[in-house]
């Protein structure tokens, strides 16, 4: 079957961001930023929820790649950018020292120990804990935690990429203290729950673009429809999600993800397919190109023309492309800009 898409390109290079050695930093491959906590535990034993054991390296990766990258995969940035997150843990024997620039946890091997991490202040940043900042990124923190089950790893890791509490204590004694979540909050990660929530992934992706400054980002919707002659097929209905970013003012890198729906023979099978997407932008047009496909459709048909923009926010352009003999594809494809300033 035929199905709208965009047509060939030449690969494009990726762009790196801070240097790959220091303590939380970031990685922008077009709209897939990655974040690396670089720390170092000590090299003790401990016990996941399945009950196997493992260094407290290989446990803290495995925990906070897990949990983070699971919610990470649904909830994107400013509808544009899919955070990842990477957790680099180097195991300190007894008596070792920590790798130079990482995070440094000590452990506490008491049950009810409060795990705790203390990140150092970037300037300008309040004092108060319950406010995130970029400290992390510039400078190691500390901290010291106990025999923690795998949400606490992952709210540990939130503070170690610039997340504050959503809690605050009250109470008397250590012992007597209670945490209580702030308004709306409840249920959250760093309200002391379990579940990343898109406040959290926006309040991180603001980090990331106030430290890195995030490439300009067009989100969009590739609609059409597919007629040909061929006997028993009658034509088809598709749409796909556009996702480019726009690096260095002018190369475009980016995603589309397609689905089409055909009428073939009175059934209307669903194919969906994806290519890679690459490109100009020159302040005014849009000239989109395709690297890659996949997807079990066949991916040829909607090669795209130059696409103007028609104000500071949005773009949009409609055209027709016939294959020989016997197909011809209506398409049309608007874009907008994503505000990524907070």
């Amino acid at each position: 079957m035929a199905v709208a898409a965009v047509l060939l390109s030449a690969p494009l290079a990726l762009v790196a961001a801070q240097p790959a050695r220091a303590t939380t930093f970031v990685m922008v491959e077009g709209s897939v930023v990655t974040v690396t906590i670089s720390l170092s535990v000590p090299e003790v034993t401990m016990r996941d929820s399945a009950g196997r054991r493992m260094p407290m390296s290989e446990y803290v990766e495995q925990a906070g790649e897990a949990i983070w990258n699971a919610a990470l995969a649904d909830l994107a940035y400013r509808d544009c950018f899919v955070l990842r997150v990477d957790v680099d843990a180097n195991g300190v024997p007894a008596g070792g020292t920590a790798r130079s620039g990482d995070h440094r946890i000590g452990y506490n091997p008491s049950p009810t120990f409060r795990s705790f991490v203390n990140v150092p202040l970037a300037e300008g940043e309040s004092t108060r804990a319950q406010e995130d900042g970029v400290g992390p990124y510039d400078y190691s923190g500390t901290g010291v935690w106990g025999p923690i089950d795998e949400v606490t790893v992952a709210h540990e890791l939130g503070h170690l990429m610039g997340l504050g509490d959503d809690y605050r204590d009250v109470g008397g004694t250590y012992r007597d203290v209670r945490s209580i979540p702030a308004p709306g909050r409840e249920g959250t990660l760093m309200a002391g729950g379990d579940r990343i929530d898109q406040e959290l992934v926006d309040r991180l992706g603001s980090l990331l673009d106030r430290i890195y400054g995030l490439p300009e980002c067009w989100t969009g919707t590739l609609r059409g429809s597919w007629t040909t002659s061929t006997a028993g097929c009658s034509g088809s209905a598709f749409e796909g999600k556009v996702v480019l970013t726009v690096v260095n003012n002018d190369i475009l890198e980016g995603t589309l993800n397609l689905v089409e729906s055909v009428d073939c023979l009175g059934f209307e099978p669903k194919y969906e397919g994806s290519a890679v997407l690459g490109g100009t932008f020159d302040g005014q047009t849009f000239h989109i190109t395709a690297e890659t496909f996949s997807g079990g459709v066949n991916v040829w048909g909607c090669g795209l023309p130059a696409i103007q923009v028609s104000t500071p926010g949005a773009a949009a352009g409609d055209w027709t492309a016939s294959i020989p003999p016997d197909s011809a594809y209506d398409c049309h494809l608007t874009l907008e800009r994503q505000t990524l300033s907070s």
